[in-house]
């Protein structure tokens, strides 16, 4: 474990004042309420130009738009911050993301550029070479670790699954050394908070499969990522139950969080859960969101544009679903 850095928080003056200048035009609300209003795709366009997450008017769809949103919300932090490694935990997922499209694109032998992101802490390039030249040393330490794992296990068992599960710890590994080192309070707090709730969502996809008490259980160990204030003991305690309603029970009794209680108590509507999750872990950033400078405004700005980029994604899925505004809204968290 490196060494926890000692930060300065005056050194954060110029990176916190360039991201709230860039926070977009109106209120949270008014964009979001733009977005699910939109008729079309070419109008969920029209209103990400608006709202000033992007600025490239030659963006033509809703996938284009959110990904430049992002992209430029990932170079603004980085080119405005000191020390942008400190912000790696960030940026993990999208690593993870790519070294999973690459595994499965070796198995597979296709390629589809279309799937990466741009974004993590690796040039997606330089991924690929990694995976098919099965060297290692350009990836975050413990998802290369996991991915020689992948492969290597695949090879033997030709389970898929193998690839997502072992990348996903070795993700998380990689970010719960990132925050440790990272002398952030904050940091350590939002990665707890996601270990939580990735595995509350996977408690949820996992008992409602079909399979046999011992084999939910066993997989729940499997999936289950260790850092988050929920042992994971608590998640493969309660995947033994015999059927899921009681596997639910049984974990609700031992959850103290109202937003976990509520995805528990929403199984079954995949767009009520999602959004308890992310109301849980948007209450750890709401508690850094005041600051005025310091580390953790420019990591609360992009945590906020993934959200605000989600939205973007979520709102064009819906339209082209036939699905009305209000549904869109309730689904965004505008109420």
């Amino acid at each position: 474990m490196k060494k926890a850095k000692k930060i300065n928080e005056l050194d954060y003056v110029y990176a916190s004042t360039r991201v709230k200048t860039a926070e977009g035009r109106g209120t949270l609300r008014d964009r979001l309420t733009s977005f699910a209003e939109a008729s079309n795709g070419e109008a969920l366009v029209t209103a990400v130009l608006e709202s000033g997450l992007i600025s490239d008017v030659a963006v033509k769809t809703p996938a284009d738009a959110a990904d430049a949103a992002l992209v430029g919300a990932a170079d603004l932090l980085r080119s405005s911050v000191p020390d942008p490694d400190l912000y790696g935990f960030l940026f993990y997922k999208y690593d993870c993301n790519n070294i999973k499209v690459a595994l499965k694109e070796s198995i597979l032998g296709v390629e589809d550029t279309s799937r990466y992101f741009t974004c993590g802490t690796v040039e997606p390039s330089a991924v690929r070479e990694a995976v098919f030249s099965r060297n290692y040393s350009a990836l975050p330490e413990n998802m290369g670790k996991r991915a020689k794992e992948a492969q290597d296990a695949y090879e033997t068992t030709k389970e898929a699954r193998t690839i997502d599960l072992s990348l996903d710890r070795g993700c998380f590994e990689d970010i719960e050394e990132s925050v440790a080192s990272s002398g952030v309070p904050f940091f350590k707090e939002y990665a707890s908070a996601l270990v939580d709730s990735t595995n509350y969502l996977s408690f949820l996809r996992i008992s409602s499969s079909g399979m046999a008490p011992g084999a939910c259980s066993s997989l729940m160990s499997r999936a289950a990522l260790p850092g988050g204030t929920v042992d994971v003991s608590v998640f493969e305690e309660a995947s033994a139950a015999d059927t899921h309603e009681e596997r639910i029970a049984a974990l609700v009794l031992k959850t103290d969080s109202v937003d976990y209680r509520e995805a528990l108590s929403r199984d079954g509507d995949p767009d009520a859960v999602a959004a308890a999750l992310e109301k849980a872990v948007d209450k750890v950033v709401e508690k850094a969101d005041a600051k005025a400078f310091g580390p953790e405004v420019p990591a609360v700005f992009f945590i906020r544009r993934e959200a605000e980029v989600r939205a973007v994604r979520i709102a064009a899925s819906m339209i082209a679903s036939g699905k009305t505004a209000e549904a869109i809204k309730a689904r965004i968290g505008i109420k």
